[in-house]
């Protein structure tokens, strides 16, 4: 489930992103990555409401950094191009 819009459908289809057991955040690409995990729709609108209401601090538990923020929507507005051609 998105952590944003609450949309429901197969962890495929969302971004995973976990805090790993040493407390670092990742993208987690694979969807194996050990840790605490919380998933975003691929749409920059998801992505830009959880950076401005930091969703993924309080779900992970942990500040996000902003760079992680910026990966993000940086690959879903890549997905958004690719989509429009």
């Amino acid at each position: 489930m998105c952590l944003v819009c609450r949309r429901h459908d197969v962890p495929a289809n969302f971004i995973r992103v976990v805090r790993r057991p040493d407390g670092t955040v990742v993208v987690d690409d694979s969807g194996r990555v050990n840790g605490r995990g919380a998933y975003l729709c691929p749409s920059s609108r998801c992505v830009q409401t959880a950076f401005r209401q930091k969703r993924l601090d309080k779900a992970l538990k942990v500040r996000v950094p902003e760079d992680i923020y910026l990966r993000l929507l940086d690959r879903v507005r890549g997905l958004e191009d690719s989509d429009d051609a």
